[in-house]
């Protein structure tokens, strides 16, 4: 047969491609079409009905359901000596597991096609539940400490000092000295002026990366080639190119890499993809993701001046802030997103970087949505925030409010108990990083979530004329 003779030919070293298998096993256009599905469906990691959800969109937006059907029993015909329990719906997911191998996905729990992962000799990359990590990384490293997330707002090395689970945070770096020292003795560990350096010397087992945006490219290539996992600051770079590179040899490796775009586990977040599902709103008009943060003073009282120079942050608010939203509005919807119009300020601190953005993206279906971001909230010191998010449809609207969330439709005004601010997600996403790794699950969110967040935010500046 074709496929087992391309597994035969592969010889005892594992598939020298399994794009090239996949080709050989499926009709004409197909592993384009389940690539483009795969890379733009940015949900199924986090799902544990991920394979449903999948399926679900070649049925809705490819229209692939009957090509599925059938290939799927040749398939299994070719790879599995044992007969499987429900023959087409048990083979699917092993079809998918072969895409998600070759887009890097390094967990297959759960997955009944495994059974096919065992009897292939994959790359070692592809990790089956028999080959991966099944403890929670102890050692854990931060890197380039000057990013104010380090130790404010997100607070990663105060959160990694909380967390309720057996971790060391064995090593803090940075380029200046004194600011590592400085993390270094707040959190009672040893300070690193070389990143490199500190991961020889403390054989990390978890990284946090952050630093300038404009050093971060380096950083996560020297992480990825180090076969460590890691999560990594948006935006990752200061350009869709260099970040959609990132992404590829991410992938390309499969490396462990997640970006934290923490509103995605929000309680808004939530509750708007169950209603969606559900098809409560009917058709969305549009969904409004607002974050007004305090002024930009205060990059520069928390260690991170760099904020205000766009050789070094690549842009100001919405380059910091936007891609929340953009990460946001293909999360939601599960579609394409293209920028509408933009527009950008700086009338408020007159500095080279904005400090205004409002973005509009209509989605392929027809959706808006506008992205709204600042420094302009003018409390500081107080470390407050202008935020909305709402999804409002013909049937019903959502939106998060001080205490909750409420939803309002016809003869219907629910109040939902679920307070959360705009910083309040991230431990639980830096648990849920640890975790991950430790069961040997892929990211709920990758450096292609980040890197498609990225060419929305390029494409933004160029509808609002930045040159």
């Amino acid at each position: 047969m074709v496929a087992a003779q391309a597994v035969a030919d592969s010889g005892e070293g594992g598939v020298d491609s399994l794009d090239d298998l996949l080709r050989a096993l499926v009709p004409e256009g197909v592993v384009d079409a389940l690539h483009g599905l795969v890379a733009n469906r940015r949900h199924f990691g986090a799902d544990p009905a991920g394979l449903v959800t999948l399926q679900s969109g070649f049925d809705s937006r490819l229209g692939l359901r009957q090509a599925l059907t059938d290939l799927l029993p040749a398939l299994a015909a070719d790879f599995i000596a044992d007969p499987l329990d429900q023959a087409v719906d048990a083979t699917a997911p092993a079809f998918v597991v072969l895409i998600l191998c070759a887009h890097g996905v390094t967990s297959f729990d759960g997955f009944v096609g495994e059974s096919l992962l065992r009897r292939l000799v994959l790359p070692s990359r592809c990790w089956t539940r028999e080959s991966s990590p099944m403890s929670t990384p102890r050692r854990i490293a931060v890197i380039e400490v000057n990013h104010w997330h380090s130790t404010y707002d997100a607070a990663y090395l105060t959160v990694l000092q909380n967390l309720d689970l057996d971790i060391e945070l064995v090593g803090v770096s940075d380029s200046d000295a004194a600011i590592a020292e400085d993390r270094a003795s707040r959190y009672e560990t040893t300070a690193f002026t070389d990143y490199r350096e500190m991961v020889d010397a403390t054989k990390p087992e978890f990284v946090i990366a952050l630093g300038r945006h404009v050093e971060m490219p380096e950083i996560a290539q020297f992480l990825i080639e180090a076969d460590l996992p890691f999560m990594m600051e948006k935006p990752m770079g200061t350009s869709a190119d260099v970040v959609s590179g990132l992404a590829d040899l991410a992938e390309a490796r499969g490396a462990w890499v997640s970006v934290p775009f923490p509103n995605r586990q929000s309680p808004w977040a939530e509750r708007a993809r169950e209603m969606i599902a559900a098809d409560e709103f009917g058709p969305i008009s549009h969904i409004v993701f607002r974050i007004i943060r305090p002024t930009m003073q205060r990059y520069v009282e928390w260690d991170s001046p760099w904020m205000l120079d766009r050789s070094q942050a690549g842009g100001g608010a919405l380059t910091n802030l936007g891609g929340h939203g953009m990460d946001m509005s293909r999360f939601l919807l599960g579609e394409d997103v293209q920028v509408a119009s933009a527009v950008i300020s700086n009338i408020v601190h007159a500095s080279e970087v904005e400090d205004y953005a409002l973005a509009t993206l209509r989605s392929s279906s027809g959706t808006l949505v506008h992205v709204e971001v600042g420094y302009t909230m003018p409390t500081w010191p107080a470390n407050e925030s202008d935020s909305e998010m709402k999804v409002a449809g013909a049937n019903a609207m959502l939106q998060a409010v001080p205490d909750g969330l409420q939803i309002l439709a016809p003869g219907r005004n629910e109040h939902l108990d679920t307070p959360v601010t705009v910083l309040s997600a991230y431990p639980g996403f830096v648990r849920d990083c640890l975790e991950r790794v430790g069961r040997g699950d892929p990211p709920a969110i990758t450096p292609r979530d980040c890197a498609n967040a990225v060419q929305l935010i390029d494409d933004s500046y160029r509808a609002a004329g930045r040159v």
